[in-house]
């Protein structure tokens, strides 16, 4: 009987060392701090608008146990401790958010597939692969549109181009808006060339 444990065993060892191999991330395999402000942005302008407080909330507190504390993108977390410290209440009257939010929140965020469970819960909570801003579909096709429309060409406005000063009515507007006073002699008064 105590060979077939240990070959169990030997075998679920050799799963997950498998399955951890298999499933090591580019962002985990190449994580660098300078990369850190990059990825904060992507996820600020491209995920979070996307999602709903509490996920957000939840996501940056899994983000920072995880990414920020570990360099990798895995955490380990409990519905009852995600509860506690992370956002207070949309009540505003406690610093904890019910059970029921939280797994509203969870749900929410796998659906739209921003993390997913990565293992068995146990005693010390859910494991969770938190992704990133350009590992999520449709994060990724929201980058790839912002960098299309940043590198189309651009008409040209020949009088905006045109420098400010050198339009009569940009300066008369200038003039009048200071009240024909010089802002650097303050209280000496323009020379009147309402013609210039």
């Amino acid at each position: 009987m105590k060979e077939h444990i240990e070959k169990i065993r030997e075998h679920l060892d050799k799963i997950e060392q498998a399955s951890s191999a298999r499933e090591i991330d580019s962002f985990e395999r190449n994580f660098d701090a300078l990369e850190l402000p990059g990825v904060v942005a992507q996820i600020v302008d491209f995920l979070q608008p996307r999602l709903l407080p509490y996920e957000a909330a939840i996501y940056w507190y899994l983000f920072r146990h995880s990414i920020v504390a570990h360099g990798t993108q895995r955490v380990r977390a409990s519905v009852r401790g995600l509860g506690e410290g992370v956002i207070t209440s949309s009540s505003g009257q406690t610093d904890k958010l019910s059970y029921g939010a939280v797994q509203d929140a969870l749900r929410g965020l796998e659906e739209k597939e921003v993390i997913r469970k990565d293992g068995d819960t146990t005693r010390e909570g859910t494991p969770y692969f938190i992704r990133l801003a350009e590992e999520i579909p449709w994060c990724a096709e929201q980058m790839k549109a912002a960098e299309r429309a940043k590198s189309a060409p651009t008409p040209v406005d020949k009088k905006r181009d045109t420098d400010f000063y050198n339009i009569a009515e940009n300066r008369l507007r200038v003039f009048e808006r200071d009240g024909y006073v010089c802002y650097k002699c303050v209280g000496q008064p323009y020379a009147f060339q309402r013609h210039a």
